[in-house]
């Protein structure tokens, strides 16, 4: 199996994309949220698009996990269970959909904690993470009535 995810959109506030796991003949296709690029700064920004070793952990507050290694001047970043973009500080959550769960005006992830059990009981233990930017800029936010009559 081999894990993608293509960032699709980004706002001030986070990142969305769209969470590939491809195996022979089959993909399956998950969510993602992230903190938006704020250069790469720890706890406030996402990583740099890239190739990167990747391997499976049971991590003592997440559970089930992917641990993201040999990341430009970060460390600890994970894939990890969350739906919101502020339980991140620099990790990557996948979900099963889209949907604004807190109505905070952004969208979040939902059922985390399910595609990340997906993910983690069909990967290898040790694997190569691919994450590309294809981001076009937006507000990711519910059009408020004044927006959606203009």
């Amino acid at each position: 199996m081999k894990l993608i995810i293509n960032r699709l959109s980004q706002d001030y506030a986070q990142t969305i994309g769209e969470l590939l796991l491809i195996g022979i003949g089959e993909i399956r296709r998950f969510c993602s949220v992230e903190l938006p690029w704020k250069e790469n700064q720890r706890s406030i920004s996402c990583i740099p698009a890239g190739r990167y070793k990747a391997e499976k952990e049971i991590h003592g507050r997440f559970g089930k996990c992917i641990r993201v290694h040999s990341v430009p001047g970060r460390s600890g970043i994970l894939i990890h269970s969350a739906n919101h973009f502020h339980q991140l500080e620099g990790c990557i959550a996948p979900g099963k959909g889209f949907f604004d769960i807190d109505a905070d005006g952004h969208v979040d992830v939902t059922k985390s904690r399910l595609a990340m059990d997906q993910i983690y009981d069909q990967i290898d233990d040790v694997f190569v993470f691919e994450l590309y930017d294809a981001i076009v800029f937006s507000d990711h936010r519910k059009p408020t009535e004044k927006q959606g009559m203009e």
